[in-house]
């Protein structure tokens, strides 16, 4: 994966691929080609339900991580393990998130034009990812970047209305994703971790917070008293 994604997203995506081994699966059932799996995931303490369709080579999570990050989430990945997938094919690989997006020039990419709505989308996603994490940093620069994206929203939708741009011309976002996969490059799949053992009776003991060992002391103190 470090040959294709950008050195932050492979750093977010190592950890998905590590938390796949905290996370165990059951079957839910099928309609069809398309199979539902309950996935419980012990280290956030969550229970997600996963979708798998065999005629598209498609999983997909109720946390949403691949729509809104574009990378799979640890609960996909380990229902990929379960059924016998252990290599990340191109197809879940977003271009935005990969290698090739780095290279754009921002000044001679728009000076040229940008007349494809998808070209606009991706530069701008890339962009906005940027800020955001320049942004969270402090409290003061959050504020600097919401003010003018506030400002810029406020502008885009004024332009926007003087040109009568139609909301029917608007891609939505599942449009914005197929044409991606069908833009990045067909290439050798990209190998996952070893298969883990899956566990499908009991579950890991919580751990017990020194808070609640401390409260149970001292009611065991006031007993005693």
């Amino acid at each position: 994966m470090s040959t294709r994604y950008t050195h932050e997203v492979l750093k977010k995506f190592q950890v998905e691929v590590l938390g796949a081994s905290g996370c165990f699966f059951l079957s839910e059932g099928d309609i069809g080609l398309t199979k539902d799996f309950k996935v419980q995931d012990f280290e956030k303490n969550v229970s997600l339900m996963v979708t798998w369709d065999e005629k598209e080579q498609d999983a997909r999570c109720l946390c949403r991580m691949y729509e809104y990050y574009g990378f799979l989430c640890r609960h996909a990945i380990c229902v990929l393990q379960s059924i016998g997938i252990f290599n990340i094919s191109s197809y879940f690989i977003l271009k935005r998130w990969t290698k090739d997006v780095r290279g754009l020039d921002s000044v001679s990419y728009i000076s040229n034009g940008v007349e494809s709505k998808k070209q606009r989308f991706d530069e701008l996603f890339y962009q906005a990812t940027k800020l955001s994490e320049e942004a969270l940093l402090s409290h003061e620069s959050f504020t600097i970047a919401y003010h003018a994206l506030q400002e810029a929203l406020e502008k885009c939708a004024t332009v926007n209305y003087s040109l009568n741009v139609s909301k029917e011309s608007k891609f939505g976002l599942q449009e914005f994703q197929d044409k991606e996969h069908a833009d990045v490059n067909l290439s050798p799949n990209i190998s996952l971790l070893d298969p883990q053992i899956s566990i499908t009776k009991g579950a890991p003991k919580r751990m017990k917070s020194g808070i609640k060992k401390s409260n149970r002391k001292k009611i065991q103190k006031l007993k005693k008293g």
